[in-house]
């Protein structure tokens, strides 16, 4: 064996070995690897918890305390506020419009 580096060349083309039945072992087995990882994994898990009423700190709990897609979005909105006062402003639909318009008249004249 030469090294060269962190890899071993055979110094001699006899001293080679391809292991075809390791190879197809491998090509089995590691596409399979996290499946296996996470079966294994999931033997710890504990059993699924009792549902019962959420905590709503004393209050009794309301349908209106759950949160929503607008409570998520809301420091968005607030960011980007200014932006939607501006495209209400200056509302480009009416002005497209026009412009389809004319093009598709244009069109229809040629």
């Amino acid at each position: 064996m030469v090294s060269h580096g962190l890899t071993l060349f055979p110094d001699n083309p006899a001293q080679t070995s391809l292991s075809t039945p390791l190879i197809f072992i491998l090509l089995l087995v590691l596409p399979l690897l996290p499946l296996l990882l996470y079966v294994g994994a999931m033997g710890g898990r504990q059993a699924f918890r009792q549902r019962g009423t959420p905590w709503a700190c004393g209050y009794e709990y309301e349908g209106a305390m759950a949160a929503s897609a607008g409570s998520f979005t809301q420091p968005l909105r607030v960011l980007f506020a200014p932006l939607y006062r501006i495209r209400k402003t200056l509302a480009p639909g009416p002005r497209l419009q026009r412009t389809l318009e004319q093009t598709t008249r244009a069109a229809k004249n040629t």
